[in-house]
């Protein structure tokens, strides 16, 4: 009895032409398939790609309010600031929180936390600044509880403060930190200012830190 599969002893065959055939169109099949599965895959992709160019860049932290606006924000240390030869040693602020009301002159309270691998040497005054979609300055004041000559290696520097702020007009606008060159001179050149190394924060073209945004609604 002959075996599936093998050649019987003393007997010789060969496959015939329709063996051939056979195993040319699986052959032919499996390379059909494989070229699908590839363009599938490669079209998938390319599908992924585009909707991740498309989806527009987020707010880091962003709020809208009648009468009373309270951001709380976390942001991811990374290297934006650190090829900006003034911002040595590399800074980051790790969160924020502010809260204020809109409608009169109150208190805006400021928490803000940083970290760093070591204590600034060069003292420089950080300011509060708040400007609106068109870059016109409402509010700026001095932060004097931070001072990054206080930062320590695996300590953040925590600070809370409370600044007097005015009501503000419906509209939409954004806060960010100042920081610029204790020399008089260089104070107002954006290149000398200190920039904060967390993600979407420094704005090299500005020199300013944004921390967020909101919108007063009426």
């Amino acid at each position: 009895m002959r075996e599936i599969g093998s050649f019987s002893k003393g007997t010789e065959e060969r496959p015939g032409a329709s063996h051939w055939q056979a195993l040319g169109s699986l052959l032919a099949g499996a390379r059909t398939l494989g070229v699908a599965l590839a363009l599938g895959m490669g079209g998938a992709t390319a599908s992924i790609a585009a909707q991740a160019k498309s989806e527009p860049a987020r707010q880091l932290c962003e709020a809208k309010s009648q009468d009373a606006i309270k951001l709380v924000c976390d942001y991811a240390t990374t290297t934006d600031g650190a090829d900006n030869a003034a911002s040595k040693p590399p800074i980051a602020i790790q969160h924020a929180e502010f809260s204020f009301e809109t409608k009169h002159d109150n208190h805006m309270r400021v928490d803000l936390t940083f970290a760093g691998a070591r204590p600034a040497r060069e003292a420089r005054t950080v300011y509060l600044e708040i400007d609106d979609d068109a870059g016109r300055n409402f509010i700026r004041r001095p932060l004097p509880d931070v001072d990054f000559r206080k930062l320590e290696p695996g300590a953040p520097l925590a600070t809370v403060g409370h600044l007097l702020v005015p009501a503000l007009q419906p509209g939409r606008y954004h806060i960010y930190l100042w920081i610029p060159s204790a020399d008089p001179a260089l104070q107002f050149k954006p290149a000398h200012n200190f920039l904060l190394n967390s993600a979407g924060v420094a704005d090299k073209a500005t020199g300013l830190n944004k921390l967020a945004a909101f919108t007063v609604e009426r």
